[in-house]
């Protein structure tokens, strides 16, 4: 992506030379009042409030609209029609397609050229100056130059408002039928953490081409975790799978209290792990039909099974899918607490491997390491927000 670096070189940063039009609007009024009510004469308003004795006379004689001229030469463009190109920008980025500072720049050259609008773009190049768009973006202080997520197509495409209020109608019926609290409110996914972790950014000699970092290997094994929180602050201790056949012992060393441990030939969630989870949920929810609880968690097909169903409506846990793909934006655990998870994880990773002496993180060192990272993370506000932000508790279909 073009970078804008306006405090160097190009565009120029203009410096006035002359104080001309420095009042203020509000000046102006203030002067109009006293002198309408025969407080003071023009001339001492003019110099009491530092606003022109000309063209306070202008403005009680009625020769102009009441409105602050403008110096210097005149925008391209009208206020309505600069509004509707910063719109458009706004728009185009809220729906994942953000445009660059070049692209902008040939948008809004192209604008000018089909409506007809007198300019002094670049005919060769077929874009405006630099420095139109710094000034342009100077009158719209909405805009900014932003590093955009990287987010899929699939994701993108999902993530409409046709499946989104599917969604909330599914809450809103399950909130008339069981009046649900904040406590009863929970929200459950996975995440990995592995034995390589990402190395924070550190301070280097300016202008070198590479800084690197320690970290275990090339290439860690990943091993899954299961959390989930409620809406008003509680969290449910994790559930570990490890990528292995059978446990080991020291693979519980150290992790966080309440815990449970599993493992899988993949690493990953499956069927009857998912039941387990469910049965490790309970126990810390105790869940029933008089005292029902909501889960809400996403369409993985591991979730979606007979045995967990059963389990569900015999124990009072109602579920609630969400639309495919749309994690990104209505998961609470994706939203507001994996990723400073992850960044607190790595952290103690980085800690470990320094007061180690740059010993390798093995999978035994897993539960310790995310202990660290867990309990710091794992915050009421973090939780509270999650479901807020999300416009699952309270409700709010308006929240996107």
């Amino acid at each position: 992506m073009e970078q804008l670096t306006y405090a160097r070189g190009m565009p120029r940063t203009y410096i006035r030379k002359t104080a001309r039009s420095s009042w203020t609007e509000d000046s102006m009024k203030r002067a109009l009042t006293e002198i309408a009510q025969n407080k003071i004469t023009i001339r001492k308003a003019a110099i009491m409030y530092s606003v022109p004795y000309g063209t306070l006379q202008d403005r009680l004689k009625g020769r102009y609209q009441s409105k602050k001229m403008k110096l210097g030469r005149r925008t391209v463009f009208s206020e309505a029609e600069e509004l509707e190109i910063a719109q458009t920008i706004l728009e185009l980025s809220k729906a994942f397609y953000g445009l660059t500072p070049t692209s902008i720049r040939e948008l809004v050259y192209s604008f000018a050229e089909k409506n007809g609008v007198a300019n002094r773009f670049n005919v060769e190049t077929k874009k405006c100056g630099k420095d139109w768009l710094y000034s342009f973006m100077k009158r719209h202080p909405k805009l900014s130059l932003r590093k955009p997520e990287a987010t899929s197509l699939n994701r993108v495409t999902a993530f409409n408002r046709q499946e989104v209020e599917i969604f909330y109608n599914n809450l809103e019926t399950l909130y008339g039928r069981f009046h649900f609290e904040s406590h009863h409110i929970f929200n459950v996914d996975e995440t990995g953490v592995s034995t390589v972790h990402v190395p924070r950014r550190i301070v280097a000699q300016k202008g070198l081409k590479q800084v690197g970092a320690i970290t275990s290997g090339e290439r860690g094994q990943t091993t899954t975790v299961i959390c989930a929180f409620s809406a008003s602050g509680q969290y449910i201790p994790p559930m570990f799978i490890f990528k292995r056949k059978r446990m080991e012992e020291g693979l519980e060393k150290n992790g966080p209290v309440g815990a449970s441990y599993r493992c899988s030939p993949s690493g990953w969630v499956t069927e009857q792990l998912f039941y387990e989870w469910l049965v490790h949920f309970q126990k810390h929810v105790n869940a029933s039909k008089d005292h029902p609880v909501l889960l809400i968690l996403d369409n993985y097909s591991t979730h979606s099974t007979v045995i967990s169903y059963n389990f569900c409506r015999n124990s009072g846990i109602h579920i609630v899918s969400l639309p495919p793909h749309t994690s990104h934006r209505l998961q609470p655990l994706d939203v507001t607490f994996y990723g400073p998870l992850k960044s607190a994880y790595y952290q103690e990773c980085d800690k470990f491997m320094k007061n180690k002496h740059y010993e390798r993180i093995n999978t035994t060192d897993i539960a310790e390491l995310f202990r660290g990272a867990f309990n710091r993370t794992a915050t009421v506000e973090k939780a509270v927000n999650g479901f807020t932000t999300t416009g699952i508790f309270p409700l709010n279909r308006d929240i996107f």
